[in-house]
């Protein structure tokens, strides 16, 4: 059975890329082709508050004929409504409806957001559509209001949610994808918060009036732009939430990284993940998980820190520019990238962490902080070894018959406490070509700097 209200929805999204306008006034006549399945369906009779029922017309069998809302019937007193609001009607939410209603199309009319300084919320489970001359805006009268979307947003009219009083948007679908398009000249947000587990993917830019929350999820960019209208607020991944970058300007220098936040937070189990052509990294914030893909260089703009760990796609390259930038990761996996590193220096932090991936890394100098542990599970190389004296233990691993060609020197640190500082090459192979130190300051028995061979193999080249 055919689903009336997601016909009309797609035809409208068809036309958004056609321009269409005969194409839109058919995609309009599907609103009243008979779809008994479906639950009531209300169209505005008149300008009025949301809660009157004068405002509004009702339809039970799909569309075929329409009456006028009796008591008690105005959308969202059930669940499941279906809502349009005519060219020329101005409705004012007025009370928040008891129910989700199911979708909402504003078609040259308006929807305003509040009467009064009492805060209203409107839930819409699945698509919200702005259509040429439509407005959904925020209220005249200082308030803080909600708009939880479901579905896609398409905007080819005004969304303004910043007036006098301001609305936060909630985009929450649970799972599959979830879009902000459209052709409208005005997409403004106060906050914009996403939930749940839904990738969100953005075909136009928008803007910030107050915060951007990536609670759950992933938040895909592509090439357009959310940033704030102006310094200040918060930009905010949560914890396992993702955000994917596909732009190179727009944003924060060289990429669409959210501009204009004076506080930006990733979590430390959050990634950001830069997909574009020759992409500028930003050091706004500290990363959970990086990880740059798509090809091409992507180029720090000062040190980093990844505190989750750094991940190379095919074919991408990960520069720490001619500054030579030096970077702090928890963790390392090469899919078929490359580092080009200059002098710069890779330190490692971080307890049970792996260096790893399908393919070796040329790494510049590496360093192991206090307390990091690490095991390597491919062969790679460095043009330096460093474990640092500290007062928790430190060591690298070699997994199985791994390899580590260190084009340099190595220096092996006694720790500062009873610890062991250690290179546990144990099965696999290193190659030095520079000097092995084993520094130490204290003659305690139990701190110890050490370097373990059991049925591998150390050769040591330098002088």
């Amino acid at each position: 059975m055919i689903n009336t209200h997601h016909i009309s929805f797609i035809c409208r999204k068809f036309k958004a890329r056609a321009h269409s306008y005969a194409l839109l006034l058919a995609c309009v006549a599907v609103f009243l082709v008979p779809d008994v399945a479906s639950a009531t369906k209300y169209r505005t009779a008149a300008t009025g508050n949301w809660g009157a029922i004068a405002s509004w017309q009702r339809s039970v069998d799909g569309g075929l004929t329409w009456v006028a809302a009796a008591a008690g019937q105005t959308p969202g007193a059930a669940a499941g409504d279906t809502v349009l609001i005519r060219s020329g009607h101005i409705i004012t939410l007025n009370a928040s409806p008891a129910n989700a209603i199911d979708s909402l199309s504003v078609l040259g009319g308006t929807l305003t957001f509040g009467n009064n300084a009492t805060a209203r919320t409107l839930s819409v489970a699945n698509h919200v559509f702005v259509g040429t001359g439509g407005v959904i805006q925020a209220g005249a009268t200082a308030a803080t209001h909600t708009f939880n979307i479901g579905g896609d947003l398409v905007v080819d009219g005004t969304l303004d949610m910043v007036v006098t009083a301001v609305v936060n948007v909630v985009l929450n679908r649970t799972s599959g994808t979830q879009t902000i398009s459209g052709y409208g000249a005005t997409v403004d947000f106060n906050t914009l918060t996403m939930s749940n587990g839904a990738t969100r993917t953005l075909g136009r830019n928008v803007s910030i009036a107050a915060n951007l929350t990536v609670n759950a999820g992933t938040f895909d960019l592509a090439t357009f732009t959310a940033n704030r209208t102006a310094a200040g607020g918060t930009f905010t991944v949560g914890a396992g939430a993702m955000m994917r970058l596909g732009g190179s300007s727009g944003g924060v220098t060289g990429s669409n990284f959210p501009a204009n936040f004076t506080t930006n937070t990733l979590n430390a189990t959050s990634t950001v993940e830069y997909y574009g052509l020759t992409q500028t990294v930003t050091n706004v914030a500290t990363y959970g998980n990086l990880v740059v893909s798509g090809g091409d260089t992507k180029t720090l703009q000062g040190a980093l820190v990844a505190s989750g760990g750094v991940t190379l796609g095919s074919g991408t390259t990960l520069s720490t520019s001619p500054s030579n930038f030096n970077m702090s990761v928890g963790g390392w996996t090469n899919n078929g990238g490359a580092l080009s590193g200059g002098t710069s220096t890779v330190t490692f932090t971080g307890a049970a962490r792996t260096i790893g991936g399908t393919t070796s890394t040329t790494f510049p100098a590496i360093s192991f902080a206090a307390g990091a542990s690490y095991t390597m599970n491919n062969d790679n190389s460095c043009t330096g070894l460093t474990f640092v004296a500290g007062g928790t233990a430190a060591s690298l691993t070699h997994a199985g018959t791994s390899v580590l060609t260190v084009n340099g020197n190595v220096t092996v640190n006694q720790a500062t406490a009873t610890v062991t500082n250690a290179w546990n090459i144990n099965a696999g192979s290193a190659t030095v070509s520079g000097t092995v130190a084993i520094n130490a300051t204290n003659n305690t028995a139990n701190r110890i700097a050490r370097i373990d061979v059991t049925s591998g193999s150390l050769s040591i080249t330098g002088a």
